[in-house]
């Protein structure tokens, strides 16, 4: 075997090894990100002490995954201020039209009017998101018909 014969078979077996490792990493992020998504709705849903369930909210809105919307919409509901007006952040953040209609529920009926405020600017983020997201989907819509 030649040397060019012998590095250029190193160089792909190096390339095919990255490329393993690259995917092997990959899923291992998915796979921590499921956990921490896991960890947080359960902990959102089930922790007694209100600053955890506060901060469950914050990190289930700053993970940006849809999964979330169904678990802070239960908390919608929560029996402390504190985790509502998070939960509403957290909603107005992830901008799920999915959570929509549970904010006007919940707006109406809420007594703490810093979480009304904070359920009025959600509400007004997701739709500000869902009407950039239909202009954007015009405007594609609009190159591929350029008559």
């Amino acid at each position: 075997m030649t040397m060019k014969a012998m590095v250029a078979g190193f160089f792909v077996l190096s390339l095919l090894l990255s490329a393993s490792f690259a995917r092997a990493n990959q899923e291992d992020r998915i796979n921590e990100q499921n956990r921490h998504l896991e960890h947080w709705m359960e902990t959102l849903s089930n922790n007694p002490l209100v600053l955890v369930r506060k901060n469950a909210a914050y990190f289930l809105g700053s993970l940006q995954d849809e999964r979330a919307v169904q678990t802070l919409i239960k908390a919608l509901g929560d029996r402390s201020a504190l985790v509502r007006k998070e939960v509403a952040i957290a909603l107005g953040n992830l901008g799920s039209e999915e959570a929509l209609r549970e904010l006007f529920a919940a707006k109406s009926i809420e007594v703490d009017r810093s979480v009304q405020r904070e359920q009025e600017r959600a509400i007004e983020k997701i739709k500000a998101h869902a009407e950039y997201q239909q202009q954007k989907k015009q405007r594609y819509l609009d190159l591929q018909d350029p008559s």
